[in-house]
């Protein structure tokens, strides 16, 4: 049974080019997948291929993405210099202090601006979104664990509710037989106490009873959403919103016995049915 939450966390450090990445996602519960992402300005240009990384995970779920980046940065590795350069310039200026004495001292600033002096060390931008890449997918690993460990914890509530609502429908099936009895027999005393009433109209009143005590087919399906619910949890895709819909149909169904109940205690147990269902409902809500 694989069942996932939308709701997880995971934080994961990486070294990259452009110094440590540390990147945290965090998701709730969401009808659809909404994507979130917050970068420095030296990695935003990894924004499309970090999208389509979670979009080729995650089903459903708004995800909160959060970049930041520490140690060396790009303008310090700026910065590296040429050192075979700087001798040869260091020689020169010396050659030209002494053929030149009123030349005075050489600004060393002015030798940074000499071409070739400062290093280009721009990153390079694919191994830089490998880079990125490779950290949100070990995060994507750990968030995955982490809706899966929820969503284990959601699906024994589910099966505990399921269970409990088999034996409401049970309770309901023995009770209905004594039910039936009982507000038969008050029927048959009433339609007795009417002389003049026709023997169809008698007889469609004992119909119309019959219908309405007739609740076989309510129990049935809600045996049977039981069991479609099972299966569809055996699933590895993304579920909640099937799971959503079973719930409508499982409350319908609810409130269908409610209405036909004719004594105490079935209603009693109607109402519980849709206690049950409803709190079934409020767990399916954050099921991806």
């Amino acid at each position: 049974m694989t069942i996932r939450s939308m709701t997880g966390f995971a934080r994961v450090r990486a070294a990259t080019d452009l110094g440590e990445l540390l990147l945290e996602i965090k998701s709730v519960n969401h009808r659809y997948l909404e994507i979130f992402l917050r970068q420095p300005e030296e990695i935003r240009g990894t924004d499309i291929a970090v999208r389509q990384a979670i979009n080729n995970t995650l089903g459903r779920g708004k995800v909160e993405v959060v970049m930041r980046l520490s140690g060396s940065s790009q303008g310090a590795q700026a910065l590296k210099f040429d050192d075979a350069l700087l001798h040869q310039m260091a020689m020169a200026v010396e050659h030209m202090s002494e053929r030149v004495p009123q030349l005075g001292k050489i600004d060393p600033l002015a030798l940074l601006r000499w071409p070739g002096v400062i290093e280009d060390t721009k990153v390079d931008d694919d191994t830089l979104t490998a880079q990125v890449i490779a950290t949100l997918n070990t995060a994507l690993e750990q968030l995955q664990q982490s809706r899966a460990d929820e969503g284990q914890r959601l699906a024994e509530v589910l099966e505990d509710r399921m269970q409990r609502i088999e034996a409401c429908v049970e309770q309901v099936r023995t009770r209905l037989p004594e039910q039936n009895r009982r507000w038969r027999e008050k029927l048959l005393e009433r339609l007795n106490e009417v002389t003049d009433m026709e023997p169809e109209r008698r007889d469609q009143a004992l119909v119309q009873f019959a219908q309405r005590a007739d609740v076989d087919e309510e129990l049935e399906r809600l045996a049977s959403h039981v069991a479609e619910v099972r299966a569809a949890m055996q699933s590895d895709k993304p579920i909640g919103r099937k799971l959503d819909f079973y719930m409508q149909e499982f409350n319908r169904e609810a409130n269908t016995l409610g209405s036909k109940a004719m004594d105490a205690e079935i209603t009693r147990l109607a109402v519980e049915l849709k206690v049950l269902i409803e709190q079934m409902r409020e767990q399916v809500q954050n099921i991806e």
